[in-house]
């Protein structure tokens, strides 16, 4: 069994004979693997992984849900990318990602008190961890839910950045079993100290949780699957003992049902709770109109909104593929789109011009524990 393992984040086989991934990873045997489990469950408890500037290596960070909560700020960011596997120049497209989203994060760490922002990434191809682990400012800042392809199914997938000074206290992936694209959803907890006066059952924690997602693609067997999948997230969201939640990524909504789907599972649209005025109406405006009408013209309606569809231009209308969803304790403040019109610098693409940095544009939100 070929048997590979980080050091000075760089990916290095021991056996070199055959450094590709296949498609299932079955060759490989690494340390961040994941156990089977039923679908929509959680898996074992993971690490994450922290860069150790000193020996030049990412290593293992425990997680434990038994510490005493660290004062996380109640106000705290999130990014959500699509970072698009399926083009040329996987490399300088995510380093173009990267340094974009470091100019948007890098302000709101000089605030006071800073605001530190999770980052959830979809569609990471299995070839490039090393461009992502090898990132100054991610070294510097961020502790990663994988260092390896090896919890995926497919040959891409999602990994979530975690500030290294948010406290997280458990982390895991729950598969979707009777996904056609290897889909699930990554998952972090992140604990805050109760209150006497705000924590009604006694809970000595409020354990917020965030979600990362990358919902089942396409029409057909896709329209019956997405809502099945969120409402799998809904559920792990809603358990006893989360004070409130958040799912962000690429939700994938081009289906009769899909705009309807989230409030039906209790969620809040972080986009229609802040750009409601966008939707031109006063029932809208004035929060008063069905969430799954509202959330229907801005899906579909509303270029402000949308999230893909314009780098480049194609056969399918642009949409809002892409979403942040609250639940329960947890408020949207503010959230705004970024890495429009984003590209990649020609220098760095072998002189094949202004290629975009990803299909996908990416959202920024604040988000509030109340």
């Amino acid at each position: 069994m070929t048997k590979a393992t980080f050091v000075a984040s760089k990916l290095v086989f021991e056996d070199e004979e055959d450094p590709e991934y296949p498609p299932e990873f079955n060759g490989y045997d690494y340390d961040d693997s994941e156990d089977e489990f039923e679908d929509g469950d959680p898996a074992e408890k993971r690490p994450l992984y922290r860069f150790n500037a000193e020996e030049n290596i990412w290593a293992r960070h425990i997680v434990d849900s038994t510490i005493t909560p660290h004062a996380n700020p109640k106000l705290f960011a999130i990014a959500t990318w699509n970072v698009d596997f399926s083009k040329n120049f996987l490399a300088p497209r995510l380093t173009t990602c990267l340094d974009h989203l470091q100019s948007h994060i890098e302000p709101l760490l000089a605030e006071d008190p800073p605001i530190p922002t999770i980052i959830l990434i979809q569609e990471l191809d299995c070839n490039i961890f090393e461009t992502l682990l090898k990132h100054p400012f991610i070294q510097k800042h961020y502790d990663l839910t994988n260092i390896s392809p090896a919890a995926w199914r497919h040959s891409y997938g999602s990994v979530t950045l975690v500030p290294s000074s948010m406290q997280v206290t458990s982390a895991f992936r729950s598969i979707f079993t009777t996904s056609r694209m290897g889909r699930d959803a990554l998952y972090i907890d992140i604990s805050f100290p109760a209150d006497d006066t705000d924590d009604v059952q006694g809970n000595p924690v409020k354990v917020v949780r965030v979600a990362n997602v990358h919902l089942e693609s396409l029409d057909g067997h896709g329209d019956i699957e997405r809502p099945r999948q969120l409402a799998i997230v809904a559920s792990h969201l809603n358990e006893t003992g989360v004070y409130g939640g958040i799912v962000g990524g690429d939700m994938n909504p081009i289906g009769p049902r899909d705009a309807a789907v989230p409030a039906e599972l209790g969620f809040t649209d972080g986009w229609t709770a802040c750009h409601s005025q966008q939707l031109g109406s006063e029932s809208a405006s004035t929060g008063n109109a069905p969430e799954n009408t509202r959330a229907s013209k801005v899906d579909r309606g509303n270029e402000e909104s949308h999230t893909w569809g314009y780098q480049p231009r194609g056969r399918f209308p642009p949409c809002r593929m892409d979403k942040v969803l609250s639940i329960g304790n947890v408020k949207v403040r503010t959230i705004e789109r970024i890495g429009v019109g984003l590209k990649v610098d020609p220098s760095l693409v072998q002189g094949q011009g202004w290629i975009w940095a990803s299909d996908h544009y990416g959202l920024l939100a604040k988000v509030e524990v109340v």
